[in-house]
This record gives C-alpha cells, sequence and structure tokens, in this order.
C-alpha cells in the first residue's frame, strides 16, 4: 500500500470507529438518567417521551422531532441535555450528564439516529407490503420498504426494480415511516405491558 493511501484509510477506520451504538452507547445513558420519568417501565410519559419503548421514539426522531437525524443543533434533546443545570428545561432535573455521555448522544444523532444498525437489518421473505410514501415536494409513489443503508431508503417498485432514494427527501412523516419500518423488519416489538 502506499503511503499517501493509508492518511485516507485511516481517517475512513476512525470514524467508523467513532460512531455511537444506540444500543450499545445511548440507550444505557437513558436507561440510567431518563427512564425514571420517560418510560413503559416506570409507566411514566413525561412531556410525551418515551426512552424505552423504540417503536414509540421512533416517532420523535426526524425534522420535527425531539431528535433532528444528523443536526445536533437542531435537536431538542440535545438543547434540554445540556441547559444549565437549574434551567427550567434542563434534562435530568438534578444533575448533569458527563461530556462523554452527551459526546455519545451527539456522535449518535450525527451518524442519523438510527434505533438499530441498519446494516444490520435484513428483509427476510417477501418483505412488508407495498405502501405510499410521499417526499417532500408531496409526490407519492406505491412501493415496498426493503432496507435503509444510512442515507438512502431501498424501496422495491411495483415492477419489480429496487430505487435507492434519499431518505432526507422524504416527507417527515415518510422519514419516520422509513425508520419505524426498520423497527419492524428488525424484529422489534412494543414494550410489554403497552
Amino acid at each position: 500500500m502506499q503511503p499517501r493511501l493509508l492518511i485516507p484509510l485511516f481517517a475512513l477506520i476512525s470514524s467508523v470507529a467513532s460512531s455511537a451504538d444506540f444500543r450499545k452507547d445511548v440507550q444505557p445513558i437513558l436507561k440510567k438518567h431518563c427512564y425514571e420519568c420517560h418510560s413503559e417501565e416506570a409507566d411514566k410519559r413525561k412531556a410525551g417521551y418515551v426512552f424505552d419503548d423504540l417503536l414509540t421514539l421512533v416517532l420523535d426522531i426526524g425534522p420535527n422531532g425531539i431528535v433532528v437525524p444528523g443536526n445536533t443543533g437542531e435537536s431538542h434533546l440535545i438543547e434540554v441535555l445540556t441547559n444549565d443545570e437549574g434551567e427550567k428545561n434542563h434534562m435530568p432535573p438534578k444533575a448533569q450528564l458527563s461530556s462523554s455521555d452527551i459526546k455519545k448522544i451527539e456522535s449518535w444523532i450525527k451518524d442519523g439516529a438510527f434505533l438499530v444498525n441498519p446494516t444490520t437489518v435484513k428483509v427476510q421473505g417477501m418483505g412488508p407490503a407495498a405502501e405510499k410514501w410521499r417526499n417532500k415536494e408531496g409526490k407519492e409513489i406505491e412501493a415496498s420498504f426493503i432496507k435503509i443503508d444510512g442515507v438512502n431508503v431501498h424501496f422495491k417498485m411495483p415492477d419489480g426494480k429496487i430505487l435507492p432514494y434519499p431518505l432526507e427527501n422524504l416527507s417527515a412523516d415518510g422519514q419516520i415511516k422509513a425508520r419505524k419500518a426498520l423497527l419492524e423488519v428488525a424484529g422489534i416489538k412494543p414494550v410489554a405491558g403497552k
């Protein structure tokens, strides 16, 4: 390998290694600091947020949600976690997350805020039924969800062709629907007792 290729390769390996995984890195932070007030486990949904039921949490991840994938500055979650302790909207109310915990959550958001790793989810059998999908411009197609590769949703069109489509170009509802379809394909079930 030529020496000048080593630097880009190292940068690529470093960026992959620094990605935060929701289940491994973020969910334990939320469980420790947030489930007391925001979980099905505690039967509390303060401000309407639930962090232990992924099929509910996914509804708050999108362009208008508490988490805006790829954008920590627009994510209300980061705002409340980084407000000074004692401020009205500071969470958790009586503590401050460590800078390491904040960085993990920020990394997860910057990397797309997926609740499961989309590269590990595979559609089994025929996959989900075809349904209507709308983009930001209001145009609609009918297609079956196949997968998300990080930046694209892959749809199976009625003619059998696979169409990769930028996730960010779907309507806000379409983005949430695609993320929810990913969870369903991954076999995620609602939290017991719901």
